[in-house]
């Protein structure tokens, strides 16, 4: 689950995106939600979030990171098809984006896109 934050120190609004208690306990969701962590911090685009910080609190894991504006796609799916030239222009930007070498050596975990990925607000205007 992601929620909307707000990160007092900084004075900035972010995602925390957060691991439920019970997937905690289980061995390979716990290490798929820290693979997405390394992975997106050796990633440097701007159509990647940047990540904040990651760690654990009271058995519940969360990754805090930078928040993209935008509706999810799953919501923008429900208006419709995207017409063919977004999704290529998706596409494009997604090849860029993995394509870029990593900051540093680590470990690449595949990169999803599912039915929560927020298609961001300067995108919107053109689907």
């Amino acid at each position: 689950m992601v929620y909307r934050a707000r990160d007092t120190r900084l004075g900035r609004t972010v995602a925390v995106k957060v691991l439920a208690s019970h997937l905690s306990q289980d061995g390979e969701p716990k290490r798929r939600f820290e693979r997405e962590a390394l992975a997106i911090s050796s990633l440097s685009h701007p159509h990647i979030c940047a990540p904040y910080d990651v760690g654990s609190d009271a058995d519940v894991e969360y990754l805090v990171m930078e928040l993209l504006e935008g509706e999810t796609l799953a919501a923008r799916l429900a208006r419709g098809a995207l017409p063919l030239a977004q999704v290529l222009q998706f596409g494009v930007e997604i090849a860029e984006a993995l394509g870029k070498p990593p900051k540093a050596p680590r470990p690449f975990a595949k990169a999803t896109m599912g039915p929560t990925a927020r298609v961001p607000a300067r995108e919107r205007a053109r689907c």
